[in-house]
């Protein structure tokens, strides 16, 4: 299958840094796999070091047809995945340079295939105009279940196979050790299905269906778990699927030598689609990611993660040493004792300390801690019946015997009465695991995204030792891959240097005995696994009491981005010195474009900043009046409204209405006001009243140039360098320093 291609007439369609040109099957993602491999283990060069799993050869495509019946697609696929890597967008039409991207190229084609298996086509060359408006019309107008009829094709299978007591028997797979109830094959039934189980999980009336029958027919029972949301057909969900389509179609045309002839095309179908419009036409808006966390809620986040990392972090850790010492203890005495298995000692020694945690807390944590673990779920009632556990203790305290308590109560053994006197409720309270390694990890990585503005990828990739003491001026080494740019020590503050230290010190004992480097690999408090370590700044909110919902009620999502906007906001309004340059260089970014979006206030989505914005504008224009219409206009409405307001309050609530009506935005050629609604229409770029900024972001430096909306500079922004800036030389790193 991996014979040699010929790319001799296709060399201008390719990357020559990219590719091989004496086969071109491999990735530099592959890891221990190749390009005949049944599947792909594709892992990233980030630093996280993700590893994707691509199947191909079991691949369902539907009815029980897998993708390995078919060698001619099968080789198609995974030539087209090695294209959209390698590939020029002459070739591809789109760029993909992640292992991550890839594996979300593999999942649109094959949901693709399955669309065209549905319809009875399994050879690309049998696609025509017809098949090719289907399919587009099908990606404008349905989500990806109903492209595949999952509910109607997902009842119907399922429904017929619990009809059927000889098939069913053959899902049956494994009985579970409790309850001695076989479980169901459910992944071979969705495998059947042309998808994988996640397809379903939006699906009601599938699952209500799903677990009706299971509990019939005596199988366990495993509900989904959270809510069933329906899914949306949003710009993002037909931009992304169908932008695959397009690259599919016209790699196969274009480079059709390439390609089995089975797969040849006659046209280059969706050449003329334009993905873009047909999104925003078809889709809803749909904000997966909540774009600016609220000011407030910003500083409340803050001040609970700095308290974690500078207040309660020494004596959690402290604590959790306490505890894991007096766990062995335990265990020790229980070894000696018992016969029991390493793993029911483990679990047994963990019960036993619940009266230590009652009597032992750590000295400067405010909350309450009651078990290695896992919490107890008070809302559920437990094995013990509380009522009788009550009446019990009164009846002893009257003197009665355990067997008059118990014929009192109606039960039956005097143990029982034993164990209701014994009883003790567990304390409310979280698990020492879910505060250090839960919201103490948190805490840490909201102190290093908040005070350093890196992404996500940069912090979830440090290393133990990351951080440099350079006498006295500390530097945090971020290995910055988006733009292969390599290690970049950037200046920090003490309070990011102790967030990393507490990491480090959850770190130490897997360094210890593997060298493992990483900083965000740690131990399982119980198993003693190595897992991931990954920030849930929701679970933090809920725990410390802060309403992070919008006003809706939706939970809002983080995100790096939020806090690399809010850094870039609040340095380039607040700090007296600020520069594009600087700001530039601190994020990373290798256009000032970029940075532009950054401190945009554009449709008033930075209301927190309005105050200080106005500041900023007030100082713009004093300035550059004799340039631009707009500075002129706004100063002569401030002077106005100076001569006739007296009072200071008066002034402030004036001026405060006046450059409130004025949305800036930064363009090549300087401040933009063209989204301002009162004098948007008068914009060079206008279009039947809209400003068109996006128009005009690709033409070169003075697109702008005597707009009356436009405040200009002396040096087009596009043009400064921000890769060479001496830290010495700028305000904003100075200012980061201890």
């Amino acid at each position: 299958m991996s014979a040699l291609l010929k790319l001799d007439s296709f060399t201008t369609y390719f990357n020559p840094d990219l590719i091989d040109f004496a086969s071109g099957l491999k990735l530099p993602f592959f890891k221990d796999c190749d390009f005949d491999s049944p599947s792909w283990n594709l892992q990233e060069n980030k630093n996280v070091g993700r590893v994707y799993t691509l199947e191909f050869n079991s691949a369902p495509l539907g009815m029980g047809y897998k993708l390995g019946d078919n060698p001619d697609l099968l080789r198609t696929l995974k030539l087209c995945c090695i294209f959209i890597y390698s590939g020029n967008r002459s070739l591809t039409d789109q760029k993909v340079s992640t292992a991550e991207g890839i594996s979300d190229y593999h999942g649109f084609i094959l949901q693709l295939l399955r669309f065209l298996k549905l319809n009875q086509i399994v050879d690309m060359k049998y696609v025509n105009q017809a098949v090719a408006d289907l399919v587009l019309r099908a990606y404008c107008t349905q989500t990806a279940a109903e492209r595949l009829d999952l509910e109607t094709r997902g009842i119907k299978a399922l429904t017929e196979l619990f009809q059927d007591p000889v098939r069913l028997e053959t899902y049956k797979r494994r009985r579970s050790s409790k309850s001695g109830k076989p479980d169901f094959d459910y992944e071979r039934f969705t495998s059947e299905m042309g998808c994988s189980i996640r397809a379903f999980q939006s699906i009601e009336k599938f699952q209500k269906l799903r677990i009706n029958l299971l509990e019939e027919h005596g199988f366990v029972v495993k509900a989904y778990k959270g809510s069933i949301e329906k899914e949306e057909r949003g710009e993002t969900s037909i931009r992304k699927p169908l932008g695959a389509v397009k690259s599919f179609f016209r790699m196969l045309h274009i480079a059709k030598e390439l390609f089995p002839e089975s797969q040849h095309t006659s046209k280059d179908w969706f050449r003329d689609v334009k993905v873009a419009n047909l999104a925003k036409k078809n889709g809803k808006t749909v904000l997966t990611k909540t774009r600016n966390i609220p000011r407030p809620v910003f500083f409340k986040l803050m001040d609970q993660a700095v308290r974690w990392v500078v207040d309660y972090a020494d004596s959690l850790l402290e604590y959790r040493d306490n505890v894991l010492e007096e766990r062995e203890r335990i265990y020790q005495e229980l070894h000696n004792k018992s016969s029991g298995t390493l793993e029911s000692n483990w679990q047994y020694a963990q019960k036993l300390m619940v009266p230590w945690f009652r009597e032992n807390q750590p000295t400067e944590f405010p909350y309450v801690l009651n078990g290695i673990e896992r919490t107890p779920n008070y809302e559920k009632e437990g094995a013990v019946d509380q009522e009788k556990v009550v009446k019990a203790k009164l009846l002893k305290e009257r003197g009665l015997t355990h067997e008059k308590i118990a014929n009192e109560l109606g039960v039956k053994g005097i143990s029982t009465i034993t164990k209701y006197l014994k009883y003790q409720p567990p304390i409310k309270g979280i698990s020492v695991h879910q505060a250090v390694y839960t919201h103490l990890v948190t805490a840490c990585i909201l102190v290093i995204y908040a005070f350093t503005g890196r992404r996500q990828d940069e912090v979830m990739g440090l290393k133990v030792g990351s951080v440099i003491n350079d006498g006295g001026n500390l530097y945090l080494v971020f290995d910055q891959q988006k733009y292969k740019q390599g290690e970049r020590p950037l200046p920090t503050t003490r309070l990011v240097q102790m967030a990393v230290e507490i990491l480090e010190k959850l770190s130490a004992k897997k360094l210890d005995a593997n060298g493992n480097v990483r900083l965000f690999r740690l131990d399982n408090l119980c198993t003693g696994k190595e897992q991931e370590a990954w920030p849930d700044f929701n679970a933090f909110c809920d725990f410390t009491g802060i309403h992070a919902k919008s006003e809706n009620g939706e939970r809002f999502e983080f995100s790096d981005h939020q806090f690399r906007r809010f850094l870039a906001m609040l340095y380039w309004y607040r700090y007296p010195d600020a520069d594009m340059p600087t700001l530039s260089w601190w994020l990373g970014h290798l256009s000032a474009e970029t940075t532009m979006t950054y401190i945009t206030d554009r449709e008033g989505q930075w209301e927190e900043f309005l105050q200080v914005k106005n500041e900023f504008v007030e100082e713009l224009t004093s300035s550059k009046t004799e340039v631009s219409v707009v500075a002129a206009e706004i100063k002569r409405g401030l002077e106005l409204i100076k001569v006739s307001t007296l009072a200071n309050v008066k002034l402030l609530e004036k001026k405060g209405k006046l450059l409130n009506q004025y949305v800036v935005n930064f363009v090549r050629d300087g401040a933009c006001f063209g989204f301002s609604p009162s004098i948007q229409e008068r914009s060079k770029c206008a279009k039947n009243g809209v400003a068109q900024i996006s128009a005009i972001k690709e033409m070169g430096c003075g697109a702008c140039s005597s707009c009356p909306n436009l405040i200009p500079v002396e040096t087009p922004m596009s043009e400064m360098t921000v890769l060479t800036l001496s830290a010495s030389a700028s305000p904003m790193l100075q200012g980061f320093q201890p």
